[in-house]
Order: structure tokens, then C-alpha cells, then sequence
């Protein structure tokens, strides 16, 4: 753990991910204004003392949209993730220990994945499903679970061959026992990194979403849909659009500092 407290980037990405989750938490406290409300006489004032940030169109103030922004990418963040996770380590844990037939089916599901584009998914499902906040967590959550599933089989293939799997075997343990009691706690760290690697991602997937229309829908605030409401002002109002993309540019980067900081310190060939 010291190796991560003494490491600049591990540093930043873990201040820049609390900050972020600090503001999720206590939106409603630390918020300056009201995200919603509306005032035309205050439409895109420039940042001041007022409004550290500026406004936007309708005189929102977007400091206090930014933060309670945060709170929708770290609960879509934190949701796909662990959706991904759970769906991409139950296929994995399978494919790779029944292997045959199964396991060749699961790989090739995994593959099809892969040759379907993000966008056209989402709009499909959002057709069928509807919007909103749980859908573009299922959404994403569906999109990632790929790189779980097969890091969690290439890791089973060979725990498989173990000599505790053996001898749980060789006990009379359950396949099922074998999996979940003895196999899956292996594959606990490095999963936690790739999570940690894919928070970042799922909140910029969420972001491109919602800039779409195809997220979280208004009014509430999430920062691609800012980010889309600014665009037709960048000339006029460039901070109605820069602020909330450097929201997104930041956490994106510290989870990726931070994942990649946690990759070294759980790696047991580092020093």
C-alpha cells in the first residue's frame, strides 16, 4: 500500500476518484444552487464570484449541475461496472473450467460482442427497454463484461490443473463448490483492476450516451447531456461546454491512474 501512497500518479487518480465520489455523496450540501432552476435574466453568464463556473442557456448555474452530475456517472460507473464484472467472471469461471462445447460457445458469444457496435446496441436496447437511469446501467453493463470473461477463463485453465483442485476433486467437492469457494477468490485482484481500468470508460460511455439522448434524460443533470446543450453555444459560451468536458476528462483519467497503479501494486512480479 505505501508502494500506491508514494506514487504520483496512483496519488492523483485516487484524489481526483474521492473527489468525485465526495461529490456524489453530498451533492445536495456542497451545491451552490439549485442544478434545475431557471433563470433567463442570468442566461450564460460568464464565471464570477456568483457563479464560479458560469451558467448555461436557461441561467442554471453549472457548478451545481457538474456536482450533482457526478452523482449519475458514479452510480452508472459503479453499476455497469459491477455488472459487467459479475456477468463476465460467471462466464469465464464456466467456460474455463467445463471447457468443450460450453466453453467454445461462451468464447464465441463473447466474440460476437466484440463485431457489434456500442451505439447501435444501445439505441436497440433503449428502443426495446426504454430509457433511463437502470437502462444505460444494463446497457453498459451488458457492453463490458468481455474482458472479465476472458481474463477470468485464461486464469481457470490453469487453476484447474492445480493440485488443490485436485484434491477437492479427489474429496468428493461439488463442481460448484470447486468454482465458487476455491477458484473464483484467485480471480478477486486482477479483476478489481480491470474494474477499477473500466469505471473511467463506462463513465465516458455513459457521457457519449447521454450527449446522444440517449441516457439519463433531462432534466437531470448528467455531464454529456451538458455537454450537448452547450455545443450550439461553444463561440458564445465556451464554459457551458469546457467545464463540464473537463469533468469527464478528469475522472476518466484518475480512474485510469488509479487502475493502473493498482496493476502494479497487485502484480506479484513488480518490486
Amino acid at each position: 500500500m505505501a508502494r500506491i501512497l508514494t506514487n504520483p500518479k496512483a496519488l492523483i487518480g485516487l484524489s481526483i476518484v474521492a473527489l468525485v465520489l465526495f461529490a456524489a455523496l453530498f451533492a445536495d450540501v456542497i451545491s451552490p444552487y439549485d442544478p434545475l432552476r431557471q433563470s433567463l435574466r442570468a442566461r450564460h453568464l460568464p464565471p464570477d464570484t456568483l457563479h464560479w463556473l458560469g451558467t448555461d442557456h436557461v441561467g442554471r448555474d453549472i457548478l451545481s449541475r457538474i456536482i450533482h452530475g457526478a452523482r449519475i456517472s458514479v452510480m452508472v460507473g459503479i453499476g455497469a461496472v459491477g455488472v459487467s464484472a459479475a456477468l463476465g467472471m460467471l462466464v469465464g469461471l464456466v467456460a474455463g473450467y467445463y471447457g468443450g462445447v460450453l466453453g467454445a460457445f461462451l468464447m464465441r458469444a463473447a466474440d460476437i460482442k466484440l463485431a457489434m457496435p456500442m451505439i447501435l446496441f444501445a439505441i436497440a436496447w433503449i428502443a426495446f427497454f426504454g430509457g433511463g437511469l437502470m437502462s444505460v446501467i444494463i446497457v453498459i453493463g451488458l457492453w463490458g463484461w468481455v474482458p472479465y470473461a476472458r481474463y477470468a477463463r485464461s486464469i481457470v485453465l490453469t487453476l484447474r490443473e492445480s493440485l488443490f483442485v485436485e484434491a477437492s476433486v479427489a474429496l468428493g467437492a461439488s463442481s460448484q463448490s470447486i468454482l465458487f469457494r476455491h477458484v473464483a477468490p484467485n480471480l478477486v485482484g486482477p479483476l478489481i483492476v480491470i474494474a477499477t481500468l473500466q469505471l473511467g470508460e463506462a463513465v465516458l460511455l455513459e457521457s457519449a450516451l447521454s450527449f446522444l439522448g440517449l441516457g439519463v434524460q433531462a432534466p437531470t443533470p448528467t455531464w454529456g447531456s451538458m455537454v450537448s446543450d452547450g455545443r450550439s453555444y461553444i463561440d458564445t459560451a465556451w464554459w457551458t461546454v469546457t467545464f463540464p468536458g473537463l469533468a469527464i476528462t478528469f475522472f476518466v483519467l484518475g480512474a485510469s491512474f488509479l487502475g493502473d497503479a493498482l496493476r502494479d501494486w497487485l502484480d506479484p512480479r513488480s518490486t
